[in-house]
């Protein structure tokens, strides 16, 4: 069983460039501590006061004790999110070790099981706990996203301003979740198996009215094809008054007016699915 596809190359790359700016990190915090401090550290530990910091380290980091004394609800989302995805990690790791037995597994086919394993005989065990673990974390990011519309429904007057780069952050914790339902729903309905959740929803998109989805799934190059040779396409033809004004003017659903689509999208959709001559592509430059 090999455990590499392409799609696991941006994943590889950013937990490589995790773990080395970790190490950067936490070995110049080291370099930079005085010599006391460091013949503490090697010879100070463990000590009593150790396990009292372990379970610190996982009453706060993990369920959040604290803010669950504060705000219930809003302790359980932050536990749902941390805690859920720490199970959801050391579960899919017994998972991995009752297929396969204590045999090296690279990280990605840990993450990735699912997906390496459709060969293999499932084990509903394994099935209903990951997706049970799975919904759990569903349930605080739909608490993310509710607290992000509206705060005071989670008994906050304003929600925090965040930075660019914290944006970006948030937004993919809160996004990397789902993908992974439908990702993992999406083998269940191609080979089969899963859990009352991913099995449900796998089930529900292999129903003859929903082949399409799958055969989405199955064509991946096709469909990444179509999508850039589209950006590609409304870029080139952004200045371009091409389409008639009939195509351009729809309704708008909210005003009732009509509202008039920009040549770029329209020229997108009309040069998709046809190749331009050299003569189009040199006029329209």
């Amino acid at each position: 069983m090999t455990f590499f596809a392409p799609f696991c190359i941006p994943f590889m790359v950013g937990a490589a460039v995790m773990f080395v700016v970790l190490l950067w990190k936490w070995g110049s915090w080291l370099c930079r501590l005085p010599r006391a401090d460091k013949k503490r550290i090697l010879f100070g530990l463990p000590t009593r006061r150790t396990l009292a910091a372990v379970w610190e380290v996982i009453s706060e980091s993990l369920l959040h004790r604290r803010i669950f004394k504060v705000n219930p609800l809003l302790g359980y989302m932050h536990m749902s999110l941390a805690f859920g995805w720490f199970l959801l990690i050391a579960v899919g790791w017994i998972e991995t070790i009752a297929y396969l037995g204590f045999r090296y597994v690279p990280l990605q086919g840990h993450v990735f099981f699912k997906y390496f394993a459709t060969g293999l005989e499932h084990k509903p065990v394994f099935d209903f706990l990951m997706d049970l673990l799975l919904l759990f974390v569903l349930s605080g990011v739909a608490l993310a996203w509710g607290k992000r519309v509206y705060s005071r429904a989670m008994g906050m007057r304003r929600t925090t301003r965040h930075v660019l780069g914290d944006r970006v952050a948030l937004s993919a914790l809160w996004f990397v979740f789902p993908v992974r339902l439908i990702a993992e729903s999406t083998t269940c309905a191609l080979y089969g198996g899963g859990g009352f959740l991913t099995g449900s929803v796998g089930a529900w998109m292999a129903e003859p009215r929903k082949r399409g989805m799958v055969g989405l799934f199955r064509m991946p190059r096709n469909f990444l094809r179509g999508v850039a040779v589209l950006a590609v396409y409304a870029y080139l033809y952004r200045d371009s008054p091409d389409f008639p004004a009939a195509l351009r003017t729809p309704l708008d659903r909210k005003g009732g007016f009509v509202r008039s689509f920009s040549g770029r999208s329209m020229l997108a959709l009309r040069y998709l699915h046809r190749s331009l001559s050299v003569a189009e592509r040199a006029g329209n430059q």
